[in-house]
């Protein structure tokens, strides 16, 4: 019989810790944490062939789509398209706080945040090279 099985039965069965949540600071002081960033890794295909990168920065930084989201960085690369007369396509990577890394993700995986037709999803850059999820 497995040393589990046999302390259940003793009824000497180990109780499980209970794991205590992490707490974040609130307090005004004059000590600062460090700022944490995340990337918002999105492929967007699907593109008229001659979209420029500007256009999609200006897409990701617009107003009425981000509301008060505060962007560290936005980047988007056009890629080489074996097609390239019929459309194109660019990896963007959305540089925010950790703390409104959700919210952004929410944010630019709905389609009112992008142009009509385009296809988005998302991706995680792993050490230069792209998985798409």
């Amino acid at each position: 019989m497995h040393h589990a099985r046999q302390l259940k039965a003793s009824g000497m069965e180990q109780k499980k810790k209970q794991v205590r949540q992490p707490v974040v600071g609130t307090a005004d002081s004059k000590e600062k944490a460090v700022q944490t960033m995340r990337h918002v890794d999105v492929f967007v295909s699907r593109l008229h062939p001659l979209t420029k990168e500007g256009e999609l920065v200006e897409c990701v930084n617009d107003e009425n789509v981000n509301g008060d989201l505060k962007l560290r960085d936005v980047q988007c690369t056009k890629l080489k398209s074996r097609y390239e007369e019929v459309n194109s396509s660019m990896p963007v990577t959305i540089m925010v706080d950790a703390a409104d890394f959700m919210n952004a993700v929410g944010i630019y995986m709905l389609g009112k945040a992008w142009p009509c037709g385009v296809f988005v999803r998302r991706y995680h850059s792993l050490h230069g090279s792209a998985a798409l999820l």
